[in-house]
């Protein structure tokens, strides 16, 4: 997400209230996020891809999943789930 995009979603969080473009009047929200991001959250800060605001605001929970390459395990399983679901849809 372009960093000015974060700059408003992270305005939007703060304030609790959007406004339509050519409105006069505010429109209060109540959202919960969930977000991803498949590199290095500090990493990608430094680098100016991710401001360290909106990060902190975000991650309020992090659950760091390992890529499937680390958990061979999980892959029979996943197969065996994916076979179930075209048998069904069938």
């Amino acid at each position: 997400m372009p960093i000015n995009l974060q700059a408003k979603l992270l305005r939007v969080l703060q304030e609790g209230y959007i406004r339509r473009i050519g409105d006069v009047k505010d429109i209060p929200i109540d959202v919960r996020i969930i977000a991803t991001i498949n590199e290095d959250p500090y990493t990608s800060i430094i680098q100016g891809n991710l401001r360290k605001d909106l990060y902190y605001r975000l991650s309020v929970i992090n659950i760091n999943i390992p890529p499937l390459r680390e958990r061979k395990e999980d892959i029979p399983v996943f197969v065996n789930e994916f076979i179930k679901n075209i048998i069904w849809n069938l």
